[in-house]
């Protein structure tokens, strides 16, 4: 999909010149601009002469109630190629590695093993406090992909402690 915006050519249903619109209109055709730039502002959307119909303020309960409206609803005019940040369907094979079952397990088992305890500084969640834990690779995840999922390559560290270590993010 290019970064092109369709024009089309428009007559203005005044005067008559032609002048260049863009392809939303195919979509949006009651807020369809057909009038040019000299008639427009006299005209407005609406084509009543002076100016053109003022949208109701949005207060408190008019926003609620489209909120409403539109809660849970997908917004498919963004979807797959459409939206701005598509990449043709490329998913970043970290990705599908880290969300994987045989990762969760791996992860799920390096915890078991190390009694869900930072074995650097010996904190554990329940101790009054709240404690995030990582599983962490001793050796590098990208470095040695033969190693990934072998338990002992991992080790259990709470968030300040695997922030210190060597091969920490892109500390390679």
């Amino acid at each position: 999909m290019t970064n092109d915006i369709a024009l089309y050519r428009v007559f203005c249903k005044v005067c008559g010149h032609v002048f260049k619109n863009t392809a939303s209109y195919k979509v949006h055709e009651k807020r369809f601009r057909n009038k040019c730039d000299n008639h427009f502002k006299e005209y407005g959307l609406n084509g009543q002469q002076g100016k053109s119909k003022k949208m109701p303020k949005w207060d408190k309960e008019r926003k609620d109630r489209f909120s409403l409206i539109r809660k849970g609803k997908p917004l498919l005019r963004s979807r797959g190629e459409r939206h701005w940040n598509w990449k043709g369907g490329i998913y970043p094979n970290n990705s599908k590695i880290r969300h994987s079952l045989e990762y969760k397990l791996w992860r799920e088992a390096v915890f078991t093993r190390d009694n869900y305890t930072c074995i650097w500084c010996g904190s554990k969640p329940g101790d009054g406090k709240r404690v995030i834990l990582n599983a962490d690779h001793i050796k590098s995840f990208a470095s040695f992909p033969e190693l990934r999922f072998a338990i002992d390559n991992g080790r259990t560290l709470c968030k300040p402690c695997h922030l210190t270590t060597e091969n920490y993010g892109r500390n390679i």
